[in-house]
């Protein structure tokens, strides 16, 4: 009996040693009953660990304004993210559709013209960059979407209309959503608010990683967004 309590205090040490391991891409190892891993990192939450998250990410997220003169200069208002200190900027397709000028604002106010490099309406992806981009660019890097769990914590972030930036917090609800949008219909659903104009923000996890891009809501649903997985953005950056 001693010899098994000891083997058992043993095993309960190495698993509290475990939860100070920072999390890798790896499939997560099952949990034994009871035991609570927290979501994307283990890293204690306090009530700053969504402001600090914030403040760091929100000058990489721009709103995006165009024109289309043939149709009076109607223009459309979306949110992208800095992807490159180059000034490689990742947004909804949608959000160009028709364009001819395209206009980025950053975070402090400054506008720049934008160009077209890349669209994918398959997937609702767009690159774009900055023509000519300032030298202290800030920029967000990608997470790997298929580690992302239903439960993880999540931030949806944008810069709609013009008006500053937009942040809601909530969770992944499920992987794999299917919502009848073509051939790559495979989106992470969240319950974290995407308001209009938000298309093309980015979906954080709470290392400030990039896990998905926020695309319009389902009409119908209520509580229900969804985000494109970050790993489709790849082979538009490097197609090879």
């Amino acid at each position: 009996m001693a010899g098994w309590m000891a083997g058992w205090h043993f095993w309960i040490a190495g698993r509290k040693m475990e939860t100070t391991t920072p999390r890798t891409n790896a499939t997560p190892q099952s949990l034994d009953k009871g035991s609570i891993t927290p979501p994307v990192a283990k890293q204690a939450i306090t009530s700053d660990t969504f402001t600090e998250l914030v403040q760091k990410s929100a000058g990489a997220v721009v709103n995006i304004s165009t024109e289309v003169p043939k149709t009076n200069k109607t223009r459309s208002l979306g949110s992208g993210f800095i992807i490159a200190p180059n000034g490689s900027i990742i947004t909804n397709n949608h959000v160009l559709e028709g364009v001819d000028k395209i206009t980025i604002r950053l975070s402090g106010g400054r506008e720049f013209q934008g160009a077209i490099e890349r669209r994918e309406p398959q997937t609702n992806l767009a690159l774009i960059r900055i023509l000519t981009p300032p030298s202290d660019l800030p920029f967000l890097k990608l997470g790997n979407s298929a580690a992302v769990r239903a439960g993880d914590w999540v931030l949806a972030m944008g810069n709609p209309f013009g008006l500053g930036h937009t942040v809601s917090l909530g969770i992944i609800s499920a992987t794999g959503g299917v919502i009848g949008a073509g051939p790559y219909d495979s989106f992470l659903q969240t319950d974290a608010s995407i308001n209009p104009g938000n298309s093309g923000g980015p979906l954080l996890n709470l290392l400030g990683e990039v896990v998905g891009i926020n695309t319009p809501i389902v009409a119908s649903g209520q509580g229900t967004g969804f985000a494109v997985p970050s790993n489709m953005v790849r082979p538009m950056i490097d197609p090879r």
